[in-house]
């Protein structure tokens, strides 16, 4: 499972930097971590790898290919990302919630200061 989550978190990083990733490769992706979604949510460090990327996926790259003004429509990963996300804070505790909040906000920190990356 760690290896899954690393290739996503990979490809999630990938996008953000401005480079192309095949959507079938987050259809995979996703597929192999919805049928262990469960388990991945009583590991926090496999969670912790996990759900950050997951949100930027379904809630900040959807953001970020519409920049132009050219409405896109949210793919088939977006949407599976987005119900994951929907379906770990609609059962997190707040601590939870909180802990994750402050590992985005460290990661979108990090995305700003690294200027390799592509910032949309």
């Amino acid at each position: 499972m760690q290896v899954i989550i690393a290739t996503f978190t990979a490809n999630v990083t990938d996008v953000i930097c401005g480079k192309q990733v095949a959507a079938s490769t987050f259809d995979n992706l996703l597929a192999l971590i919805q049928a262990t979604f469960a388990h991945v949510l009583k590991e926090l460090s496999l969670m912790n790898s996990l759900l950050p990327d997951l949100f930027f996926l379904a809630h900040l790259l959807p953001i970020f290919s519409g920049i132009d003004g050219i409405e896109t429509e949210v793919t088939l990963s977006q949407a599976n990302a987005a119900e994951l996300w929907k379906q770990w804070f609609e059962s997190a505790t707040d601590a939870h919630k909180a802990e994750m909040t402050a590992i985005i906000s460290e990661k979108l920190k990090d995305i700003m200061k690294d200027t390799s990356m592509k910032v949309m």
